[in-house]
């Protein structure tokens, strides 16, 4: 997890879970990234 995911993660938890997961879903609804994408694989 980088730097930036535990201080989101931090921020989140300190607030009221109503709020945090309406902030949660603008973030997704906005195209914010969720996750880093996946190595590709070229097998």
């Amino acid at each position: 997890m980088s730097m930036l995911d535990r201080i989101g993660q931090k921020l989140l938890f300190t607030l009221d879970p109503e709020t945090a997961h309406g902030l949660s879903i603008a973030a997704l609804r906005c195209g914010l990234p969720v996750a880093p994408r996946a190595p590709r694989d070229d097998r």
